[in-house]
C-alpha cells in the first residue's frame, strides 16, 4: 500500500506546470482563516474523555432503532475491508498533503491543505460527541467472542467509547474531503487542463465511494453515517479553498466548468457505489468473522506474538 501511495505522489507530480505561475489563492488571519480557525478549535475535543456503553446496554441492545432499511449491516463484521480502509485513509492523507506540496506557493496550499484537515476532523468528531450513534457491530452478539479470542478482531470492543461514534463516517469525511480539495485546487492551479480537472473530479468522487463501501462491510458504519461523511467531507473539501480565492481569480473563472466538474464528481461517487453495491457479495462480510467463530480460520493463527486476553497470537495472511 505505501507503494501505492508512493506512486500516487509521483503523478502529482507530474501534472501539467503550465499553470503555476498563477496564484487563484490568497490567505491571511483576519478573514475567512480567522472563522476556519475558530472552526478548527474542535479539534480540542479530542482532549475530552466519554464513557462507552454500560454492561446492561450491552446486555439488549435494542436493534429496532437501527432504521429498517440499514439494519442489515449490523451482521456485518470484515476485519479485511476494516484493514483495506485504513490503509486507504493513508494513501488520501499522503496523497493530500503532497499534491499541496507540489505548487510553487506551497505556503497558501499548505496552509489551505491544513485547515481542510481541521475543520473537517473538528466538525466530524463534534458530530460523535453530539449524536453517540452506536456502530453497527453493537449489535451483533457475536462481537464480545471475537474481540476477546481473535487479534484480527480487537478494534470491535463493544464496551470502548469509540464504540458509540458511529456517525457520520470520519474515514469517509476524511478521504471526500482530501480527494475533492486536492481536484479543487489542481482545477484553480490549471483552468485551463479541462479534461485532465474532469478526470480528476471524477477519481475524487470515486475515491471515497470506494472507502464508504469497505467501512459498511466492516460493520464499522452505517450506510446513512457513510453518506453524510462523503456530503460532509465533499463539501469542506471544496468549500474551503474556494473561500481563498483571490479576487483576480473569481473574475476570470468559468464558473460553469466548476458546476460540471463537481457534477462528474458525484457522479463518479453515486455509479460507483451503485456498482460496488451490484458487484460484492452481500454475504461475504457476514460469513468471514462466522468462519472465525467456528474455528476454520484456525490454521491461520500460531502462538507466538501479541498478547490478547492471555493468549499469545499471530496473524499469518
Amino acid at each position: 500500500m505505501k507503494r501505492i501511495a508512493l506512486l500516487l505522489c509521483g503523478l502529482l507530480l507530474l501534472l501539467p506546470a503550465a499553470s503555476r505561475a498563477q496564484r487563484p489563492f490568497e490567505t491571511d488571519f483576519s478573514g475567512q482563516d480567522l472563522y476556519l480557525g475558530g472552526i478548527a478549535m474542535l479539534e480540542l475535543l479530542h482532549l475530552t474523555h466519554s464513557k462507552g456503553l454500560a454492561e446492561s446496554e450491552l446486555d439488549n441492545p435494542d436493534s429496532m432503532r437501527i432504521p429498517g432499511f440499514e439494519r442489515h449491516v449490523a451482521q456485518n463484521m470484515s476485519y479485511k475491508a476494516r484493514v483495506m480502509s485504513d490503509k486507504l485513509l493513508f494513501v488520501s492523507v499522503y496523497g493530500h498533503l503532497t499534491n499541496a506540496l507540489v505548487y510553487d506557493d506551497f505556503g497558501h496550499s499548505g496552509l489551505i491543505s491544513l485547515e481542510v484537515f481541521m475543520v473537517n476532523d473538528g466538525i466530524n468528531f463534534l458530530a460523535k460527541r453530539l449524536f453517540k450513534r452506536r456502530r453497527p457491530f453493537v449489535y451483533n452478539p457475536d462481537a464480545d467472542e471475537l474481540h476477546d479470542n481473535q487479534l484480527a478482531f480487537h478494534k470491535y470492543d463493544r464496551r470502548s467509547p469509540d464504540a458509540m461514534t458511529s456517525f457520520y463516517s470520519g474515514h469517509t469525511a476524511h478521504a471526500a474531503a482530501y480527494s475533492y480539495a486536492s481536484a479543487t485546487m489542481f482545477a484553480h492551479y490549471h483552468p485551463d487542463a479541462t479534461s485532465t480537472r474532469t478526470a480528476f473530479f471524477a477519481l475524487a468522487g470515486a475515491f471515497p465511494a470506494v472507502m464508504a463501501h469497505l467501512r459498511v462491510r466492516a460493520g464499522k458504519h452505517f450506510v446513512s453515517d457513510v453518506a453524510t461523511g462523503y456530503i460532509a467531507g465533499a463539501a469542506i473539501g471544496y468549500l474551503v479553498p474556494a473561500l481563498h480565492r483571490t479576487d483576480e481569480f473569481k473574475a476570470s473563472m468559468d464558473k460553469v466548468q466548476f458546476r460540471q466538474d463537481l457534477t462528474v464528481g458525484f457522479a463518479s461517487g453515486i455509479l460507483t457505489a451503485g456498482l460496488l453495491s451490484l458487484l460484492s457479495d452481500k454475504d461475504a462480510a457476514r460469513k468471514e468473522h462466522k468462519r472465525f467463530l467456528k474455528g476454520t480460520a484456525q490454521s491461520r493463527l500460531e502462538p507466538q506474538l501479541g498478547p490478547v486476553n492471555g493468549m499469545r497470537w499471530t496473524l499469518r495472511f
